[in-house]
């Protein structure tokens, strides 16, 4: 596997010069994740972040009465962890592998060094704002949206007026992108079914008039 060219496919990475790629690629170690092993804990003190190289991690918090709030479902060439970047010395929710999993283990301390190179630094502190800035407006949309709300914006959004829908994505597909896991989404459909609001049958999928008018 090409280590650089994983690490230019990484969105806050792409910008970044090779000479700077090949700097991050000399720090960074290979490391594996059994399925449903935890990459770090809400709270654990940061001293790395993370670029998935294959597999499939979540990243999730866990509310005061127990409740789990899926905040985003990390796929290859995705970061994790880089909240400790920008002066953050915890990691600030629970990362879990939802199967087997090989990530790319970049150094806090390492890093930093790199940081106080100002072309490298310059370039970095760029992408890695617009991405804080994605997450926080991630985190305030799982905040004031159930899942069936994701759901129902992710049809508006990109089948607008369609009550018939011929689906190019699996369902798997359709959970990551509306930020949660396929067993909470098949709930979710069951739970819709039941109401009589859609039906969803392998690629077809029928929204009916009470879920195509919510508000």
């Amino acid at each position: 596997m090409d280590i650089l060219q994983t690490l230019k496919s990484v969105p806050i990475f792409e910008t970044l010069n090779k000479s700077a790629l090949a700097s991050i690629a000399d720090i960074a170690l290979k490391k594996k994740l059994d399925k449903k092993a935890h990459l770090f804990y809400e709270g654990d003190a940061g001293y790395s972040v993370y670029v998935l190289l294959n597999g499939r991690l979540q990243l999730y918090k866990t509310t005061s009465d127990g409740r789990i709030i899926v905040i985003k479902v990390i796929n290859p060439f995705d970061i994790i962890g880089e909240v400790i970047l920008s002066g953050h010395d915890v990691y600030p929710a629970n990362c879990v592998a939802l199967e087997e999993s090989l990530l790319l283990m970049i150094p806090r301390h390492q890093f930093s060094c790199l940081l106080e190179k100002a072309v490298f630094r310059e370039e970095f502190i760029s992408s890695l704002l617009k991405k804080i800035k994605d997450l926080t407006n991630q985190i305030k949309y799982l905040a004031t949206n159930d899942v069936e709300e994701r759901l129902y914006g992710f049809f508006k959004e990109n089948y607008p007026d369609q009550k018939e829908i011929n689906l190019n994505l699996t369902k798997k597909e359709v959970a990551s992108i509306i930020y949660t896991t396929p067993e909470t989404l098949s709930r979710t459909i069951n739970n819709l079914t039941k109401q009589k609001k859609l039906s969803w049958q392998g690629k077809r999928v029928v929204l009916h008039d009470s879920f195509r008018s919510k508000s």
